[in-house]
């Protein structure tokens, strides 16, 4: 009886959880809007990581309202407008905020420890750490 009364409590425990999520419009310092500098990317099939620092390629990519720029050692590589929503991701079951490139490409977003990371939406593909200029 005593085992059961402690298993019946660690699931009432469990399912009384809840996750709080932070909605767009919250993020207060969490913008954006600006230019970031590309610092890690790992991921893949190999699950490489790359470390970008003095001396390495130097990747921008700088969000303007609703168009974007991105850049590799000064010169452009990719531009067009993009939008934020909230939406499925296929790294959790939870809707989350979305970068949708030219109305086709979207990335999965989220800021931790002052830095931008930024999910392929796609299996095996990449993430990306930013930092703010």
């Amino acid at each position: 009886m005593k085992k059961l009364f402690t298993c019946f409590l660690f699931v009432f425990l469990i399912a009384s959880c809840s996750v709080q999520t932070t909605p767009i419009d919250d993020q207060g310092d969490k913008d954006l809007t600006g230019k970031w500098k590309l610092i890690r990317s790992s991921g893949g099939i190999a699950g490489t990581t790359t470390e970008y620092g003095a001396g390495d390629d130097v990747i921008i990519i700088e969000f303007t309202s609703n168009k974007f720029l991105k850049s590799r050692n000064g010169e452009k590589i990719q531009e067009g407008s993009y939008k934020i929503e909230q939406g499925n991701s296929i790294r959790t079951t939870e809707e989350v905020p979305l970068i949708i490139y030219n109305s086709e490409l979207k990335q999965s977003f989220e800021f931790s420890d002052g830095r931008l990371i930024l999910f392929d939406e796609c299996y095996d593909c990449f993430q990306n750490e930013y930092v703010k200029l």
